[in-house]
């Protein structure tokens, strides 16, 4: 079945197989790759009621989904984190890791299955000698998270349900600029980053504002890509958006 379990699986592996030949390809032809900073951008699960079909749509509850997340989070890291001197994880929550009760409300905004899979990855992660150089910021009831490169480019990311429904626009484009606008606007660390990274919307898209970037993650899963060519006719190429911040702030980019 497209989009299935053994689907996603052989997707993540296949990344992390196409991120080694990818780091080699850049190591030779020059970059120094000192530091890695993986994104975690949320919907990694499927909250078990979150849509009136998820019931009848999943292979597995939510205990079996957040246990297969948490195991292939700690492969990535297994597989990647030791050829670099640093490794950040960035965590955000998704709106389909949502907890919800009485009609679909969310219980609060940090009780979320996403961050409490990258949560899980870090407590394994702090007890493994070969993973103590990766460090982790894990969104709360923070709208997004953001870190400083050892190149100095500070680069953030929210999931993209902040400013789908909220904030005013009549496109993705405008919105996340508008939104970018407000937490600038606010004082809000994401309003000052270089580059910010954003999902939810299945399918990749850019924009370069000249002091600030946006980009926009195709989804991983397959399923996900074919919903958005149904609902808009476009087609997004599923996978894992890498790039290179160096000397330019974007550079390299790359869907693996």
């Amino acid at each position: 079945m497209k989009g299935s379990l053994t689907d996603t699986i052989e997707i993540v592996v296949k990344s992390v197989a196409s991120a080694k030949a990818r780091m080699e390809q850049l190591t030779k032809a020059g970059y120094e790759l000192g530091e890695l900073i993986i994104i975690f951008g949320g919907d990694i699960v499927e909250g078990c009621n979150n849509t009136p079909q998820g019931a009848w749509g999943l292979e597995m509850g939510q205990r079996q989904q957040i246990e297969g997340a948490v195991s292939l989070g700690l492969y990535i890291l297994d597989e990647l984190a030791p050829s670099f001197e640093t490794v950040q994880v960035l965590a955000v929550r998704g709106n389909h890791g949502e907890n919800r009760i009485n009609g679909g409300r969310g219980t609060t905004p940090e009780d979320n299955n996403d961050t409490m899979i990258a949560g899980l990855i870090r407590q394994a992660a702090e007890r493994d000698q070969y993973l103590a150089h990766v460090t982790f910021t894990i969104a709360d009831d923070e709208a997004g998270v953001w870190t400083t490169t050892q190149q100095g480019w500070k680069i953030g990311t929210t999931h993209g349900d902040v400013y789908g429904k909220g904030i005013s626009g009549s496109t993705v484009e405008r919105k996340v600029n508008a939104w970018y606008k407000n937490m600038a606007a606010g004082r809000d660390p994401l309003g000052q980053v270089d580059v910010m990274v954003t999902h939810h919307y299945h399918h990749s898209q850019s924009a370069d504002y000249g002091s600030w970037e946006w980009h926009q993650t195709p989804a991983q899963d397959g399923a996900l890509s074919e919903y958005f060519r149904q609902v808009s006719g476009h087609y997004s190429k599923p996978g894992v958006l890498s790039f290179v911040m160096g000397e330019e702030r974007y550079m390299e980019e790359k869907v693996l």
